[in-house]
């Protein structure tokens, strides 16, 4: 393995190991034609339309909230969609998380969750032009398995997950170690 890594540093010039090449990855890398499904919800629409839109795009981890002109607002992640879900079947499973503040508000917040607008996060996304880097640290961060790519007026037209990196991964080192 260290040979690939010494193979493309002389390849690159780049004694870190190609470290300074793979920043220079970008989302659009990752990305082949034609561009994958995205599941794109209303904050006005219902945790269960939520459900059915992620449900008819299997892949897909990250539900993508909108606002009436088609611009990003928030993200619904497959693990709070089935955390809410199965909040009423369950309860138990979340009671013993309830012991901090942050728990609590949580709790609360699904409990109210009917439609996508409550049960969204925080708008997390890329846009084609970022750096695969950036796209996995957001994930990271986020604790999120896609992402939303959005154009210059925030408009969702993409979707990128940990298996588009991958593959990035797997592309970038093929050619280059």
């Amino acid at each position: 393995m260290r040979d690939g890594h010494d193979q493309m540093a002389r390849q690159t010039g780049d004694s870190s190991g190609g470290r300074e090449a793979a920043k220079r990855l970008r989302v659009s890398d990752a990305i082949q034609e034609p561009a994958p499904p995205v599941c794109v919800v209303t904050r006005d629409q219902s945790v269960a339309d939520v459900a059915e839109c992620l449900g008819e795009n299997p892949g897909i981890n990250t539900a993508s909230v909108v606002d009436a002109n088609g611009r990003l607002l928030g993200v619904i992640p497959m693990r709070l969609l089935l955390d809410d879900l199965f909040l009423t079947i369950a309860p138990e499973e979340f009671l013993a998380d309830l012991g901090d503040v942050e728990g609590l508000e949580e709790f609360g917040r699904m409990t109210r969750a009917k439609t996508a607008g409550v049960l969204m996060e925080p708008p997390a996304f890329v846009t084609y032009e970022d750096s695969a880097r950036h796209a996995f640290g957001l994930m990271h961060e986020r604790k999120l398995e896609g992402l939303p790519i959005v154009d210059s007026g925030m408009k969702v037209v993409g979707y990128l997950d940990r298996l588009h990196l991958v593959r990035l991964w797997l592309k970038f080192y093929r050619i280059n170690g």
